[in-house]
């Protein structure tokens, strides 16, 4: 999304286990961007006081698109440029200082969550979801398309929702020429997806023939590695401890297994 729309990733933190709920597409039964993103932002800034932050870069290596592809902004370093005058506000001891840079932490969170609406040339906060909104790009339809998965009957009536689930392109919706374009900060709720009913339940941009420097970025994105770090210390848990060969593999909620995509830790 920030390689389409030309922006600065900002990369997250990783949240404590159940820290923020995001819901569940397929139900219907997801929490609002706006209460996503305060959520994300407050507990966020909660990590960065206990000491307790990891960067999402700490663990997944990011080198092959870094900046060759993307750029990307740690959410501290944002964080600390845009609430905190340049300052590294872990370090900060003085009781005052910190109470003052609580505060004006606060306030960012709730002007980056948009509760106060947009604000010209700053803030644009995407209200769609994965209820009503699956993310295209370049993909030869028109927006509006209807998606093929919907909710049915019986859902509409036990949840009273009359969603509509609709395809739009995202760079005309929120690229160039459009209202979103001159804003500095662009803020999503979740961007989580995946397939559910022959269906991407948010983004469903897979192949864009059209555009080759994207093309690129999603081939890059399809495996990305532990930090060497990581690995180093998987390879010499399986040799050291485990002393057998085993294939490091997850199961997703739909009961599949899938691999990491290569040996790592075979002993």
């Amino acid at each position: 999304m920030a390689g389409i729309l030309n922006r600065t990733l900002i990369v997250p933190p990783i949240l404590d286990h159940h820290a923020v709920a995001l819901g569940s597409c397929p139900k219907f039964r997801v929490s609002g961007p706006q209460e996503i993103r305060f959520s994300v932002w407050d507990h966020a800034i909660e990590l960065i006081k206990t000491g307790r932050y990891v960067s999402m870069v700490d663990i997944i290596d990011t080198s092959s698109l870094v900046p060759s592809s993307i750029q990307a902004i740690d959410f501290r370093i944002f964080a600390s440029l845009w609430c905190g005058g340049n300052k590294d506000f872990t370090c900060i001891n003085d009781l005052n200082a910190r109470s003052s840079l609580s505060e004006s932490l606060m306030q960012c969170g709730s002007i980056i969550s948009g509760v106060n609406g947009n604000i010209d040339k700053c803030l644009y906060a995407v209200d769609e979801d994965c209820r009503t909104t699956v993310w295209t790009y370049k993909n030869g339809e028109e927006d509006g398309v209807l998606d093929p998965f919907q909710p049915d009957e019986q859902l509409k009536k036990k949840k009273n929702i009359s969603y509509v689930r609709r395809h739009r392109d995202v760079s005309k919706t929120l690229g160039p020429g459009s209202e979103s374009e001159s804003a500095t900060i662009l803020a999503f709720g979740s961007l989580f997806s995946a397939s559910y009913k022959g269906s991407e339940l948010y983004i469903d941009i897979h192949e864009v023939q059209t555009d080759q420097r994207i093309q690129s970025l999603i081939g890059k994105s399809k495996f990305l590695p532990f930090v060497p770090e990581i690995l180093i210390a998987g390879k010499k848990y399986a040799l050291e401890t485990i002393k057998a060969p085993f294939l490091c593999a997850q199961l997703r909620l739909d009961g599949q297994f899938r691999t990491t995509g290569q040996p790592l830790f075979w002993a």
